[in-house]
């Protein structure tokens, strides 16, 4: 397996065609074929995977990076450019006394050291390190964490630094993202699975770094189902994925419609969603009152309509308070961005019964990340980098779906077995009320 896994690691290095992920979306849709699963309904969301290096403290990067340049330095033999300062970073004692039994109180002079160090380490180095791993990680490390002064350089404040900038030496792919008030270093995987009543199987999956958004993955998979569907498909995801191009499509302009649950951002006042608007031209019509503006035009630098109203009328309308109406000297004015009319009508039609049924459905794929971190322990792969565990990932997606058809497999066969059993029991009696018929027969 390993040989495996190293040929195919190699080839998308070459070619950039994932193979493995190609394998397990063919084999899915099989055992949809296989189960007959319509097709027609699928669900969408993804799952922050951890990777498996360690969470480093930006004092702990800083001298790690420093300490494998110098360790790489010291194997080309050429130790006469390391001075007494830069040799301590081959003393394991050194590095214990410097990250473990530092005071808090320290802690702000040993980073400046080390990034004193990291730079004057690249100075001594140059370019002839160039293709080195350590030099170009080393670089990195300086290029995302300190920023030139004109004098020198100093140290980047954190708020400054880049979500894709380096977390670890040993996994130099993995990003850095809070989600739900949670931190994550590693990488996501996004799942859409179609189902029925009969079954679910996982028909789609990406795998990207953790700063690639929800939206960016909707975007993806709806269009790759726009170019494969021949039939009408409703996709359900959680509001991330929403954006006002995809939720706010006229029905029948798509294949595939998105329904997204629990929006994120306020909420508008649903009196909003009654105004009246022509799509075309872009302007207000009516008024939720169901009053018609004297005059209306639209902006595109903001995509917000503007629309005057009588303000005699304005002013005794009971929905004054709802629809944002600003009096002037002679008119009420109405601003309002075209973007919030189209979420307060999407928001109304999340309430309709239809709607409510599909959103409820969603809610079973929540138990695919949970299965894949307690049963397949997606969070501790033995792997590092992005194609390495890319590869891992679609494999225990494989491995789901793979379970999935067995237990349908075997559901299939015992009530196979009971059908053949009823048949037997339907037979067996038949056959006892026709003897029992004869002997009647024979007695009269």
């Amino acid at each position: 397996m390993s040989r495996f896994r190293a040929r195919l690691y190699e080839y998308e290095q070459q070619t950039g065609i994932d193979l493995m992920k190609e394998e397990m979306e063919s084999l899915a849709d099989a055992f949809v074929q296989m189960m007959g699963l319509s097709g027609q309904t699928k669900r969408m969301d993804s799952l922050m995977v951890a990777s498996s290096c360690k969470r480093m403290r930006r004092l702990e990067l800083f001298y790690s990076c420093v300490s494998r340049m110098v360790k790489a330095i010291r194997a080309t033999g050429l130790t006469e450019l390391l001075d007494k300062r830069l040799r301590k970073y081959l003393d394991a004692n050194d590095e214990n006394d410097t990250l473990y039994r530092t005071p808090a109180s320290e802690v702000d002079s040993k980073l400046e050291a080390a990034m004193t160090d990291a730079v004057r380490l690249l100075e001594l180095t140059g370019e002839a390190f160039a293709k080195m791993a350590e030099y170009q990680q080393l670089k990195r490390l300086v290029e995302e964490q300190t920023e030139d002064t004109g004098h020198g350089r100093k140290l980047r404040d954190k708020s400054k630094i880049s979500p894709n900038s380096l977390q670890n030496p040993s996994d130099e792919d993995a990003t850095f993202r809070t989600k739900a008030g949670e931190t994550h270093k590693g990488y996501v995987g996004n799942l859409v699975e179609t189902f029925d009543g009969t079954g679910a199987v996982i028909t789609r999956m990406d795998y990207q770094q953790n700063t690639h958004s929800d939206m960016s993955f909707g975007l993806a998979v709806i269009a790759a189902e726009e170019s494969q569907a021949t039939q009408a498909v409703t996709l359900i995801a959680d509001g991330a994925y929403g954006s006002d191009e995809l939720l706010m499509a006229p029905a029948g302009e798509k294949k595939v419609r998105l329904v997204a649950t629990n929006l994120t951002g306020k909420a508008p006042d649903p009196v909003v969603s009654q105004f009246a608007i022509d799509e075309q031209r872009k302007i207000l019509v009516r008024c939720p009152a169901g009053h018609t503006p004297t005059d209306s035009h639209y902006r595109s630098n903001t995509d917000s309509c503007f629309a005057h109203f009588n303000k005699g009328v304005c002013s005794k309308c009971p929905l004054r308070q709802h629809c944002g109406v600003k009096f002037q000297k002679k008119t009420g004015l109405v601003r309002v961005a075209l973007k919030t009319i189209h979420r307060a009508q999407y928001l109304v039609k999340l309430g309709q019964t239809e709607f409510k049924k599909l959103t409820r459905q969603r809610n079973a794929l929540e138990g695919v990340p949970s299965v894949s971190r307690r049963k397949y322990d997606v969070d501790h792969m033995p792997v590092r980098g992005y194609v390495r565990t890319k590869l891992w990932f679609f494999l225990k997606v494989g491995a789901v779906n793979a379970r999935r058809i067995v237990e349908w497999a075997a559901q299939q066969a015992d009530s196979l077995l009971f059908q053949t059993f009823c048949v037997n029991l339907n037979f067996s009696r038949r056959k006892n009320r026709l003897k029992s018929n004869l002997i009647v027969s024979a007695v009269i």
